[in-house]
């Protein structure tokens, strides 16, 4: 937590870049709600195999929400685009270090992916084991999942098209009230 605050302090005086980095994956399927009704009703849903991947990176000095979805694999090689895509779009000052906070997922720790952010003047911040409190973009996937978890879509289309709509949105007044609340550098620790 105190390397967190720190980084967080050279983040808001201008001397480096951060952000926190990881995946989501919404899966198509059958989730447990209730609503009144006369008698029990089920509506059909996918089998739970068909689901969008997002990575994603939060920046907590401008509050933006950075992703890239799919229905393909997070891998090494999907990192290292998404390293790439960072720099050439949001981070494009090579010369300041661009810090990321990430969990201990294999394919973000392998030699390939630490080479490629050595390259791009990436520094990763690899996060303790079994701490994803430490990691403000799981508050954003909670949050989208809150929004995607109350409706029924009848077809994986559907489904896809709402994740991505929020997505999209997250600079939006809505989204951006709830985060100043809920992405704040106040960890709690046990």
């Amino acid at each position: 937590v105190k390397h967190l605050a720190s980084l967080y302090r050279k983040a808001r005086n201008g001397k480096i870049d951060m952000a926190f980095c990881d995946a989501a994956h919404f899966v198509y399927g059958k989730f447990c709600s209730f609503m009144w009704t006369n008698e029990p009703k089920y509506k059909a849903t996918g089998s739970g195999r068909q689901r969008l991947n997002v990575y994603g990176a939060y920046d907590p000095i401008s509050g933006r929400v950075l992703t890239n979805h799919g229905e393909g694999r997070v891998d090494a090689e999907y990192i290292v685009g998404f390293l790439k895509w960072l720099r050439r779009h949001h981070y494009p000052n090579q010369k300041r270090k661009l810090h990321l906070m990430m969990d201990n997922a294999r394919y973000q720790h392998c030699q390939f992916v630490k080479e490629a952010a050595r390259k791009l003047n990436i520094v990763l911040e690899f996060q303790p084991c079994y701490s994803p409190n430490l990691n403000l973009i799981e508050r954003v996937w909670k949050y989208i999942k809150g929004f995607v978890g109350r409706c029924y879509y009848s077809n994986k289309e559907h489904f896809f098209q709402a994740i991505t709509d929020i997505l999209e949105a997250t600079d939006d007044a809505i989204h951006l009230q709830k985060f100043t609340t809920l992405l704040t550098m106040k960890f709690q620790t046990y």
